[in-house]
């Protein structure tokens, strides 16, 4: 299967915004090259320009900009019936931004809901005061939330084309492969269990820490990447016999049961029906999950994300444990909550890598 086929062939499970991601960095600069698909070849291009004018700026400022991409993509929601929308898109191209209201209306609902807490009611007034202080940035902020519509409407057109379009696996997919190949040979040589009791054995672990793009443009950040100690921690609480006695009845958990019960883990909730919580990220409101029924059954979800999303992160409990052990900023990372802060600077430093050593070993 032609790689931007496989991509898009993700439409109902993954999110436009992030197929959007990758169209971006595996989509040549060359539209020609697409045969027939050049036209929208050079429309994703163009979207792409558009896009990040209004990701730097504001749509207002985009559409000024790039006038014949925005009266395109307003056609092309036109023609699947978002009426409403091409309203809203209409006014912004014209310089007379009319907000729909709906935001504004849903946010002052929850504003007035007796069950908002003072401190979320003192953060959404400040923001309200800077949404809606005039129609062009409320209506820029409708765009934003809607902008979804407009991606689908972009893949709608590669899709069409997707036999002959001039795309190949950008970087961050094909880093992202390279990792699975490495996990899939890791866990053929050492089993997961094994894997976590040799990580919690480590000397000396150190996360790889650096601050993002952003702080290093505009905060003047360095780009330094700096060495924090930190600490494996084991659980000391064993898994109750009767939550043994359950897992072992799953399947799907049998993995999950042959690390707690090497590891000494701790004792499950007791409302789990379904999916298991194994695990949680400091300061993010996931948890690490293990379904075991339904079509993702055996695999590992974060819950906040994957779950309304209808996919999952890793395709079984073993390949989380390896991909923990061989690459535990990849776990770090996810949600973004996890950063270090320096002796010195406002900014924060995020996980870019690991070892367990002054050398680095991946285990």
């Amino acid at each position: 299967m032609k790689p931007l086929k496989e991509l898009l062939a993700q439409r109902d499970t993954v999110a436009a915004s992030e197929l959007m991601l990758q169209v971006k960095e595996g989509l040549s600069k060359t539209p020609a090259q697409s045969g027939p698909g050049a036209q929208a070849h050079q429309l994703a291009l163009d979207y792409f320009r558009l896009d990040e004018r209004a990701s730097f700026s504001s749509f207002s400022a985009a559409f000024k900009k790039y006038p014949a991409t925005a009266r395109t993509l307003l056609e092309l929601c036109r023609a699947q019936g978002l009426d409403a929308w091409c309203t809203l898109m209409q006014s912004v191209l014209e310089a007379h931004p009319k907000p729909t209201g709906a935001f504004k209306s849903g946010l002052q609902t929850q504003m007035q809901a007796p069950s908002t807490q003072k401190g979320l009611l003192a953060a959404l007034n400040g923001f309200a005061s800077v949404a809606f202080a005039s129609d062009g940035s409320e209506a820029d902020m409708e765009l934003s939330l809607g902008w979804h519509a407009v991606e689908d409407c972009v893949l709608d057109q590669l899709e069409r084309h997707a036999d002959m379009m001039d795309f190949d696996w950008g970087p961050t997919e094909r880093a992202k492969r390279q990792q699975a190949r490495e996990i899939e040979v890791a866990l053929a040589a050492t089993p997961a269990v094994a894997m976590l009791q040799a990580l919690l054995q480590r000397a000396w672990p150190q996360v790889l820490a650096q601050a993002p793009e952003w702080d290093r443009e505009h905060e003047g950040a360095p780009a330094d990447i700096v060495s924090i100690a930190v600490q494996h921690v084991a659980p000391t609480r064993a898994m109750d016999a009767t939550s043994c006695a359950q897992l072992e009845q799953v399947p799907a958990a049998t993995q999950l049961l042959a690390v707690y019960r090497a590891v000494n883990g701790a004792a499950l909730p007791d409302w789990v029906r379904t999916a298991i919580p194994f695990g949680v990220i400091p300061g993010d409101a996931s948890h690490w999950i293990l379904p075991v029924e339904g079509p993702f059954a055996g695999t590992v979800l974060l819950s906040n994300d994957d779950v309304s999303a209808e996919t999952f992160r890793y395709r079984s409990f073993d390949a989380f444990i390896a991909t923990l052990v061989r690459f535990p900023e990849s776990i770090l990372g996810n949600g973004g909550y996890i950063s270090y802060l320096p002796a010195q600077g406002s900014y924060a430093l995020y996980p870019v890598g690991y070892q367990a050593s002054s050398a680095d070993n991946r285990g």
